[in-house]
Formats: C-alpha cells, sequence, structure tokens
C-alpha cells in the first residue's frame, strides 16, 4: 500500500466589498458675535479701547470711531474700512475699522490730534474666513459729505453680500 495524497482544495471565495459611504459636505460654522467693549463719551484726544474678552488669535475685530473734529490715526494692524461724515458744515464723522487677532495685547490707543468729543465701541466675531480682508460688502451712511437733515434722522446704504455665511454689522 502507498499512501496516497491527494490535496483537493477547492475555496470558494468571492468577497464582495461595497462600502456605502456618504458624506455629505457640513456648512461653515457660523460667524458668531464673541464680545465688545466702549471707550470715550467724552471730550478728549486719544481714545484707548480695551480688546473684547474672549478674542482669540484669528478672531476678526470691528471698530466704529466717532468724533467730532480732528482726525483718527489707528494703531498698527488696524485697516479703516470707510468713514463718513454728517455734512461738508460739521466735523461730525464715524470711522469703520477692523483688525484680525494675532497675539493682542490688552487694549488700541487710537490717536486723535483735537481735544474733541470722540466714542468708539470694538465688537469681535469668531469663524470668519482666515484670510484676507473679510469684508464681503460694505456701506458707511450714504457716502462722504453726504449732508442729512436733522428731521431726517440716520438713513442707511442696502448692503448686497456675494458669499455665503456672511453677518452684516453696522456702526452707528
Amino acid at each position: 500500500l502507498s499512501p496516497s495524497l491527494s490535496p483537493s482544495l477547492s475555496p470558494s471565495l468571492s468577497p464582495s466589498l461595497s462600502p456605502s459611504v456618504s458624506v455629505s459636505p457640513s456648512a461653515p460654522p457660523a460667524i458668531t458675535y464673541v464680545n465688545g467693549t466702549t471707550a470715550g463719551n467724552a471730550s478728549g484726544t486719544d481714545l484707548t479701547i480695551d480688546k473684547p474678552a474672549g478674542v482669540a488669535d484669528g478672531d476678526i475685530m470691528v471698530v466704529a470711531l466717532y468724533r467730532e473734529g480732528g482726525a483718527w490715526t489707528l494703531p498698527g494692524g488696524w485697516a479703516q474700512w470707510g468713514s463718513d461724515q454728517q455734512s461738508t458744515n460739521t466735523n461730525l464723522t464715524v470711522t469703520v475699522s477692523w483688525k484680525r487677532a494675532e497675539s493682542e495685547g490688552a487694549n488700541y490707543t487710537f490717536q486723535l490730534i483735537a481735544s474733541v468729543w470722540r466714542t468708539g465701541a470694538i465688537g469681535a466675531f469668531t469663524n470668519c474666513i482666515a484670510s484676507g480682508d473679510p469684508r464681503d460688502g460694505a456701506a458707511t451712511g450714504l457716502g462722504d459729505n453726504h449732508a442729512t437733515d436733522a428731521k431726517d434722522g440716520m438713513r442707511l446704504a442696502s448692503i448686497t453680500t456675494t458669499v455665503a455665511n456672511t453677518m452684516l454689522v453696522g456702526g452707528f
């Protein structure tokens, strides 16, 4: 007798991989107000405004500065978006500027060359675009030196945004 080995391997493997993964793009997080601070509301020259609590690197800060004369010099890193004067016969002016937070100090000093009534407010926002100018559309009043009658009160221009997830911010 002679042993005989006849292995009979007939594996029947028919793997069937059909993964069903559905990934929906999620919307970016909504732009969110962080906090704000104000200063001034009195006569004086330079105006120092504290950094709003909770500001983190990458947040966008927007400042609205009001003055009744003189001219503002912005601190380093701040960029002016616009300025509007009530009329050609007055020095009542609102200026709007912005800055992306980056290793911020405790406050900002906005220099004013005259001792006049002035005030300012900074609002901070998170989840804004990560680089470049965060402004999508802008309007400050109806244009430089647009005269308004006291009886008319405040008039605002319209703003049409061009990208999704946009927040409108106004300084009055």
